[in-house]
């Protein structure tokens, strides 16, 4: 009887000293290696999922560099920043997070002028189909009246055609281009 109350004891201690052996042990949330592209794929499914759509008016880029994360860009929306930080710490094999998204001031003008570039680009017959569905190709952003687009289009007149619109507006400053042509 005595002898089975010194095993009790000594098995509770062993367990005891084992969690705390384990409770001070460095934990790694993001265990698995992952190859850069795919972590950048990640963390672009998944803060789109927290963004949703209405996303026009921001831009945010993302790179890894051996699971160091930078997301660069500009956002019309603070919380897209948080949004966009929040997905990439939920991405297995993330080490480390540089948020660098500038997050443009607050001004009723470029909210104006945000709208009227949005709707003369989409209404123009020849570059609506940017904007069908919830993912623009054509993002734009406003600070202090300039203009910058920045996505992907088909072609070297459409990219001119989307500039050209845009200069057309009366308050625009300057139109930068950040437009890639994908096909030719």
């Amino acid at each position: 009887m005595k002898g089975s109350k010194y095993l009790v004891f000594a098995l509770l201690l062993i367990a005891v000293t084992g969690c705390f052996a384990f409770a001070n042990a460095p934990v790694d949330n993001n265990p698995a290696v992952q190859p850069d592209d795919r972590i950048v794929t990640d963390i672009v499914a998944h803060f789109r999922s927290k963004v949703g759509s209405g996303y026009a008016f921001n831009n945010v880029n993302v790179s890894s560099n051996g699971g160091n994360v930078v997301l660069t860009g500009q956002v019309r929306d603070a919380y897209i920043k948080d949004r966009a930080e929040k997905a990439a710490t939920e991405v297995k094999g993330v080490r480390t997070i540089s948020n660098q998204i500038k997050v443009l001031p607050v001004s009723a003008f470029d909210d104006r002028l945000r709208i009227a570039v949005y709707r003369r680009l989409a209404n123009d017959g020849a570059l609506f189909h940017y904007f069908v569905g919830a993912d623009p190709a054509i993002n734009i952003i406003v600070s202090g009246s300039r203009v910058t687009l920045v996505g992907v289009v088909n072609s070297r007149v459409d990219k001119a055609r989307a500039i050209s619109r845009v200069r057309e507006l009366p308050g625009v400053l300057s139109v930068e281009d950040q437009l890639v042509v994908v096909r030719g």
